[in-house]
């Protein structure tokens, strides 16, 4: 079916429902809708009456008059009904698929035995296709309505989907036996995936997020076996003994955000950040798999206490929930402002809005001829071939005192002091990083 121009329209409703961040005209590029405003009663109830997929009807809870509801897209228009307390409006959203080769695949690494299970407190749960593919597509949505209220459209990056809009999950059984891959700590993990996943998905392609279905946990010692979070490169490598905890659809995703369950480490592996909660587990653990993918698209720690690439991965539930249940670290529920939740902040925003892995429709790069970046008596000087695209200057790492700047034209000078002056930075290097209009990249440290 074609997509209609301009396909975002509000039928009149009654005050007190809104949809509060989406504007005229949006066409999404990535196929969960995040909607979110003031409503009243205690749920908002929505249905996508132009999807079948199970997800497209559901309720979403209303906390002090706010709600957040995740509804799946099918391409084309999308005609969503939203219903509270009496109150109603229609919602039309346009889904236009990426159509980019530059993909995100979700990897399951068993040992070679090719046992699927994962450390779970129900044994009878193996259900870890429908977790993976939630949280790749949650990362995702909160990206691309991240970008775009950076002002850089609905952005985000692509993932590998089958038909019916649901991420690929590719099984793939490592030759060593699980046991023998539980005594590996996780620099021996990710280097011996790294090749290995290349071999079957080019890295000049394709980023992978691979979650260790083999990772284990000790009960008696109370200690986890194959537990890591790394990212680099084309993988970022996570452990599998908490997706127990990730919702399996779109409609559990806020159950799952606000089960305040204790977590029992008698049974389980607590890495809640000290929050000792289900739903402390689940934001934690998926916003680290974001954080790694982070990496991967080139960007380091940042001292920013909210940005994904710090520890403000633990809040990415706030971006999904309408507020924070009680845990090990607040008595009471938390009702959080908007600038208090996970975010990318506008300097790694900037940086993925030239990525390759960021623009949606297929095109044809070139690799020959990046930047050149150099740092000569007191100035830095800067050629692109292929047309200039941003300018950043960073010092730290983490990343402190930063600086960016949309630019044009082929060549660039900048005088070190100033640029120092700029940024705020003290003392020390700075690093200096341009990218051009073909996704490439060049840096330089300047004393």
């Amino acid at each position: 079916m074609p997509i209609l121009a301009a396909t975002l329209a509000l039928a009149a409703a009654p005050a007190g429902l809104t949809v509060e961040n989406l504007e005229p005209g949006l066409v999404l590029r990535s196929p969960v809708a995040v909607l979110r405003g003031a409503a009243p009663g205690q749920a908002v109830r929505y249905r996508n009456g132009d999807s079948r997929d199970p997800d497209a009807e559901g309720e979403a809870p209303v906390a002090q008059g706010r709600y957040v509801a995740l509804v799946p897209l099918r391409p084309g228009t999308n005609r969503i009904r939203l219903e509270a307390a009496g109150a109603s409006r229609t919602v039309e959203i346009g889904y236009r698929p990426a159509t980019t080769p530059y993909r995100v695949r979700v990897v399951y690494v068993t040992g070679q035995e090719g046992d699927e299970s994962f450390e779970t407190p129900n044994p009878q749960d193996r259900d870890y296709r429908s977790r993976l593919d939630v949280a790749a597509r949650l990362m995702q949505a909160f990206t691309a309505e991240q970008m775009r209220a950076h002002g850089y459209g609905p952005k985000t990056f692509a993932l590998d989907l089958d038909r019916g809009g649901r991420v690929r999950v590719e099984t793939l059984a490592y030759p060593l036996p699980a046991e023998e891959l539980r005594k590996k700590d996780g620099g021996e993990l990710w280097g011996m995936f790294y090749g290995w996943l290349d071999k079957r998905f080019p890295f000049s392609r394709n980023k992978c997020l691979v979650i260790m279905g083999f990772t284990g946990y000790d009960r008696k010692e109370r200690k986890a076996l194959a537990h890591t979070a790394l990212g680099g490169g084309g993988e970022a490598l996570f452990g599998g003994a908490t997706i127990h905890s990730w919702p399996r659809s779109l409609r559990e995703v806020s159950r799952a955000f606000l089960d305040a369950t204790p977590v029992d480490p008698a049974l389980m592996l607590d890495d809640s950040a000290y929050r000792g909660t289900m739903w402390g587990l689940a934001a934690t653990t998926i916003g680290a798999c974001l954080h790694e993918l982070g990496h991967t698209f080139g960007l380091p720690h940042i001292d920013d206490p909210l940005d994904i690439m710090s520890r403000g991965f633990d809040r990415i539930n706030r971006f999904f929930a309408p507020y924070e249940p009680p845990s090990g670290r607040n008595k009471e529920p938390i009702f959080f402002e908007p600038d208090q939740t996970a975010r990318w902040s506008p300097y790694y925003a900037a940086q993925l809005s030239v990525s390759r892995w960021f623009q949606p429709d297929a095109r044809a790069f070139r690799d020959a001829d990046p930047p050149k970046v150099e740092a000569k008596d007191g100035r830095v000087s800067i050629e692109a071939k292929n047309g200039l695209a941003l300018v950043c200057a960073q010092q730290g790492d983490p990343v402190g005192p930063r600086w960016f700047r949309a630019v044009s034209g082929d060549r660039l000078e900048l005088p070190a002091k100033g640029l120092r002056a700029k940024m705020g930075a003290q003392a020390g290097p700075i690093r200096v990083l341009a990218f051009d209009r073909q996704g490439n990249s060049a840096s330089v440290e300047v004393p």
